[in-house]
């Protein structure tokens, strides 16, 4: 269910594809572009209670299937399809079980036409389970995906809220659901205004580029993606936040910094032209706050992205250099620089249908070079962290896999929630081999464990 399409030309749980989704459409037609979020859970699964939790659910907001019109896009909920959910056998190594299983996820493609958009697997430890949520990319984006989920992740969990509700209290909670993105227009307007002011600064953005170092690949036409999950310590997730502090920076900029640093010694110092001597590390920004009418329950895409160039060496340390980087992320912010990133995108759906399909992905790398891409959520859900705090079936750790799509190399998900951190790390073997990965995620927890210098009454104090 959702509110009204207030133009009255779309069905009022569809839409009109923006230009992020289109995007991403066309991203997937080079390789599949999904995101996956995971939930660990406390104990033994209960399939049934989830799969009922699942259909209940879809049924009350009327989803479950997707159709596709031209630039139009409409949900439905076949009669008497039962959800389909994955089981995982462990094998004789849990975490690499999962880290494989959520890299073929990533692989996975979906169907074009009236198809399912999410897919739920499962896998069971010894003392807990995870709950892992695959969903092709263009239909929401991450904080949207967990509005959407909220009602099975809590029916499933013996929420009383959510357990006691029939079809019908299922069906009026739905109708606060908006599957009906509302436009940026009044933000476009005002930040468009100065129009040669914002072309100027477009323009400097493409030539900035100039100077990224792009990863080597071993076949360009491989964009087969891989996984691995890490997850830090109270003490680092501490370290990090205390670290933030007392740089003046924030925990993005401490991320963006730790990431330059365990990459540009598996980097090329330059590539085909001198210039090419920095990371380009691109962020994925939420938007939801700019748009003409609240978004706080619309199931869309309200992204936008920036990029950052820097190398290691500009500061012997992590603060440093984070907040050299602070600098820059600072103007972007402050100027809402992300919107600019909606002139390249508009630019490449109207030239996609003229290149060629062996030439797209060659498009996509030289017109937006990029060495790495990182997408940071910071969970502030109170659903989840009650979760996490108490109930049935307890909520023990939440994390996500981002995709690489045909533009970057590496991606990086560090997921933030209640005091805890996990990062995910997805890249292409093309590029990258496992070996290194690994060295590359160990550098950036030992960095962000050793940023701060401040000393807390439980740490050990020499006397």
């Amino acid at each position: 269910m959702s509110i009204d399409d207030p133009h009255g030309n779309f069905p009022i749980n569809g839409g009109k594809f923006s230009v992020f989704q289109r995007v991403m459409r066309q991203w997937a037609g080079i390789h599949p572009y999904n995101a996956v979020h995971v939930f660990r859970f406390e104990g033994q699964a209960d399939i049934d209670q989830l799969a009922d939790s699942i259909e209940r659910t879809w049924q009350a907001f009327d989803f479950g299937t997707a159709s596709i019109r031209k630039n139009q896009y409409h949900f439905s909920r076949p009669e008497g399809e039962r959800p389909e959910i994955e089981i995982i056998e462990p094998g004789e190594d849990p975490t690499q079980t999962l880290n494989t299983h959520l890299g073929d996820q990533l692989n996975y493609r979906f169907p074009t036409q009236n198809y399912s958009p999410v897919r739920f697997s499962v896998m069971q430890e010894a003392t807990c389970h995870y709950l892992c949520v695959t969903y092709d990319h263009w239909i929401c984006d991450g904080v949207a995906i967990r509005i959407l989920l909220r009602p099975i992740i809590c029916g499933y969990c013996g929420d009383s809220e959510y357990e006691s509700l029939d079809a019908d209290g299922l069906m009026e909670d739905g109708k606060n659901i908006s599957f009906y993105p509302p436009t940026y227009r009044k933000a476009y307007r005002k930040y468009f205004s100065q129009k040669f002011q914002r072309l100027s600064q477009w323009w400097r953005y493409i030539l900035a580029n100039n100077v990224t170092i792009q990863v080597p690949s071993r076949n360009k036409n491989n964009m087969h993606a891989e996984y691995l999950s890490r997850e830090f310590s109270s003490e680092t997730f501490q370290s990090m936040m205390d670290g933030a502090k007392q740089h003046g920076v924030t925990v993005h900029d401490l991320f963006l910094a730790a990431i330059t640093r365990a990459c540009m010694p598996y980097l090329p110092a330059r590539l085909v032209r001198r210039k090419r001597r920095r990371m380009g590390i691109g962020s994925i920004v939420n938007t939801r706050d700019l748009t003409d009418t609240p978004v706080d329950n619309a199931i869309a895409v309200y992204l936008g992205y920036f990029i950052t160039h820097s190398r290691a060496d500009q500061a012997d340390t992590l603060g440093g250099l984070a907040q050299i980087i602070a600098k820059k992320t600072s103007v972007v912010k402050e100027n809402k620089a992300y919107l600019n990133t909606a002139i390249g995108m508009k630019i490449q759906c109207l030239l996609w249908p003229m290149i060629p399909p062996f030439a797209k992905a060659g498009f996509m790398r030289n017109s937006l070079p990029l060495s790495a891409g990182i997408s940071n959520s910071f969970v502030k859900d109170d659903w989840m962290i009650a979760l996490r705090d108490s109930s049935q079936r307890r909520l023990l750790s939440y994390f996500r896999a981002s995709p690489t799509g045909p533009i970057i190399p590496i991606s990086f998900a560090p997921t933030t929630m209640a005091g805890s951190l996990h990062m995910g790390v997805t890249w292409r073997p093309s590029c990258f081999d496992r070996g290194t990965i690994e060295k590359i995620a160990a550098s950036i927890e030992n960095d962000l464990s050793n940023v701060s210098n401040v000393v807390r009454d439980s740490d050990p104090v020499d006397r």
